[in-house]
């Protein structure tokens, strides 16, 4: 599937501390995404998350 095929706003989060998964999402992100993603630290759950929100 090509997030492409889904323009709009999108968001994805992870855990803070995944630093896998965090570097993962951002090289993703930087390659779909039409301008820089914003990041932003919110509370999921009650969970601290890291949020990417961009546009495809």
């Amino acid at each position: 599937m090509s997030v492409n095929k889904y323009p709009g706003k999108w968001l994805t989060r992870v855990l803070p501390n995944n630093d896998g998964a965090y570097k993962f999402w951002e090289k993703v992100i930087s390659e779909v995404a039409t301008e820089p993603p914003e990041v932003k630290k919110e509370l999921y759950m009650g969970k601290e998350m890291v949020y990417f929100y961009y546009n495809v």
